[in-house]
């Protein structure tokens, strides 16, 4: 059974990036997972709160459910700004 992993830098990547697959995905019923890393909370910002990151989840649920697709479908890891790049 084919299987399809989206990985997305933020919110709306997925989108941006592979909106035809996944639309192929729910109407051929293949099972799929979006993973997106950040959330768009640069370190020290307010241009992108917490609340701006609550928004922009959202919209991502509500993309994959007006879409005809479950929400559940997305993961969301919420890693900060430069957390991928730091060392141990």
């Amino acid at each position: 059974m084919k299987k399809i992993l989206i990985i997305a830098t933020h919110p709306d990547d997925e989108v941006i990036g592979c909106g035809e697959k996944i639309l192929s995905c729910i109407r051929d019923k293949i099972p799929f997972k979006i993973i997106i890393v950040t959330s768009s909370t640069p370190d020290k910002s307010e241009i992108y709160s917490s609340e701006t990151s609550e928004i922009r989840e959202t919209e991502s649920k509500n993309m994959i459910i007006f879409a005809g697709g479950n929400s559940k479908n997305l993961i969301f890891l919420k890693s900060g700004k430069n957390s991928l790049l730091k060392k141990e």
